[in-house]
């Protein structure tokens, strides 16, 4: 998983180090949790469809899909 998962990964770990690097500390997680709180409950859905279909692709769901398509289209991307 640590393959397929490292941009994610990268998204939620390097902005909290620098955060604690900047001095942050103790007031983090008030800062996570106001932040979030702030923005559009439709933003927070589409960050987590984004994550949730993308590890769907890295698990292989949508593979016998696309060879179906392919199967049938050919090498005639134009289909």
């Amino acid at each position: 998983m640590t393959k397929r998962h490292i941009m994610m990964v990268a998204q939620i770990v390097v902005p909290i180090v620098y955060s604690l690097y900047a001095g942050a500390g103790v007031g983090l997680g008030d800062m996570i949790h106001d932040s979030i709180a702030s923005k559009d409950p439709r933003a927070a859905v589409l960050m987590f469809a984004i994550m949730l279909f993308g590890i769907m692709m890295d698990v292989g769901l949508y593979d016998p899909l696309n060879c179906q398509i392919t199967r049938q289209l050919g090498d005639d991307r134009a289909k």
